[in-house]
């Protein structure tokens, strides 16, 4: 049976959505079962109050904090790489692209269930910490389209640590790059 919405209760109606639409604007981080609870509407409802609001689920990005001067050596690192690109145009086949990175138990940023509803992109960032916690680090590099690693170590990855690393695990993760790459390597 379909409902019969008559002219006096549209003013009403119209209270409601506004309402609706003011607390998800106030509350944009909120899930979708949150705002149906606080709403007392179902979920259905909320999904199509925020379709109608035009409202996507943007998801926050991880970014690592800026400090003075990242900037402008990021911008240096860049020209000086494109002039070595137009010099020699397998240059990036022969950098050996590097990371590290810590896994704490605690600080971890859910992104899968972190929303912010909106009808235009928040560009939504979360700073991450430095290493400060408890946790285990990982190392892995990319080289001529190789993994190489992972390297799991306590600590920091400097000093006598990174002196051992070099000599002695990094020769047994180049040992499948082909020797061409190997005598051109670069490390970033």
């Amino acid at each position: 049976m379909a409902t019969v919405i008559k002219d006096d209760m549209k003013p009403m109606m119209m209270k409601k959505c506004r309402y609706q639409h003011t607390y998800i604007n106030i509350n944009p981080r909120s899930s979708v079962q949150h705002l149906a609870r606080e709403l007392n509407v179902s979920v259905g409802k909320v999904h199509l109050i925020l379709k109608k609001n035009k409202y996507h689920p943007y998801r926050p990005n991880l970014v690592q904090h800026l400090v003075l001067g990242d900037s402008e050596r990021r911008l240096t690192f860049i020209a000086w790489l494109l002039v070595q690109v137009q010099e020699e145009p397998q240059f990036l086949d022969y950098i050996c692209w590097t990371d590290e990175s810590k896994f704490t138990n605690n600080d971890i940023i859910n992104k899968q269930n972190n929303r912010y509803w909106s009808d235009s992109n928040p560009f939504w960032t979360n700073d991450t910490n430095f290493q400060h916690v408890w946790g285990t680090n990982v190392w892995c590099g990319l080289v001529g389209g190789k993994l190489l690693g992972p390297y799991f170590y306590d600590g920091t990855l400097a000093g006598t640590r990174y002196l051992d690393f070099l000599s002695n695990q990094l020769t047994i993760f180049m040992e499948d790059v082909p020797l061409n790459i190997r005598v051109h390597l670069f490390f970033v």
